[in-house]
C-alpha cells in the first residue's frame, strides 16, 4: 500500500510539474485560442487579441485567458502568468500579486475573457501602444497553477 501512495505521489507531482512548464512564445499565439495547459479536468486557453479601449488614443495587446472545466464539480483556479519582455518581465516573482488571478469556474463550464471585458481579469497588458515603452513581448510563462 504504501508504495502505491508513493506512487500516487511521484504521478501528482509529475502532472503539477508539467503545468509550470508551460510557455508560450509570441509567434504560438494568435487570434483563435491556444491550449496553454490542462490540469485536474481545466483546460486553459490563451488567445492574443489588438483592442481599442474607449479615451485611449491608441490600441493595446490583450493576452485573453480561458477556461473549460470538464469536471462534474466546480473547481477554483489559482494561477500566475508572467509575461516575459526583451528587457524584462512582469510577475516573474512572487511578491508581483498583480499577476496571480483566481477564479471560480462552475461545473461542465466555459469561462473567458474577451474584447467586452466583463469578465474580470481574464486578461493580461502585452502591449501599451499609448506608452513610451519599446520593450518587445517574447513569450507567456504559466509560473502557477493551483486547481481546487
Amino acid at each position: 500500500m504504501l508504495k502505491f501512495k508513493n506512487l500516487l505521489f511521484i504521478l501528482a507531482f509529475s502532472l503539477t510539474f508539467s503545468a509550470f512548464s508551460q510557455e508560450l512564445k509570441q509567434e504560438q499565439l494568435s487570434k483563435e485560442w491556444v491550449l496553454l495547459t490542462e490540469n485536474s479536468g481545466v483546460k486553459i486557453y490563451v488567445m492574443l487579441e489588438n483592442c481599442t479601449i474607449a479615451g485611449a488614443p491608441k490600441s493595446f495587446d490583450f493576452v485573453f485567458l480561458k477556461f473549460v472545466n470538464t469536471n462534474s464539480t466546480a473547481k477554483t483556479v489559482d494561477l500566475q502568468l508572467m509575461v516575459n519582455y526583451d528587457k524584462h518581465c512582469t510577475g516573474c516573482n512572487d511578491e508581483n500579486k498583480e499577476s496571480f488571478r483566481t477564479f471560480k469556474i462552475p461545473a461542465g463550464a466555459t469561462v473567458f475573457g474577451d474584447n467586452t471585458f466583463k469578465q474580470e481579469k481574464m486578461n493580461y497588458i502585452i502591449k501599451n501602444y499609448n506608452g513610451t515603452d519599446d520593450y518587445i513581448f517574447q513569450s507567456i510563462l504559466l509560473n502557477h497553477l493551483t486547481i481546487k
